[in-house]
């Protein structure tokens, strides 16, 4: 298995974290689509569940570890 297979992996991975986290605060009207993207934009380069910690507005959220893309 050469790198590049894992990169698609992660690159896979990392969309489908941001699609579930799109739908968990977008879709709840938690927060608009231009301010999601913008939030995500400032965020820069940290891993999704950084992102769901800066950009969740409850508490509960904001547990580590507390949140899956996928059951």
């Amino acid at each position: 298995m050469c790198s590049s297979d894992l990169y698609q992996a992660a690159y896979m991975l990392g969309g489908l974290q941001l699609r579930a986290l799109h739908g968990e605060l977008v879709a709840y009207g938690k927060l608009g689509e231009k301010a999601f993207h913008d939030a995500v934009l400032t965020q820069n380069s940290i891993p999704i569940a950084a992102v769901r910690w800066a950009l969740s507005p409850d508490e509960v959220a904001r547990r580590p570890g507390a949140w899956r893309f996928a059951d």
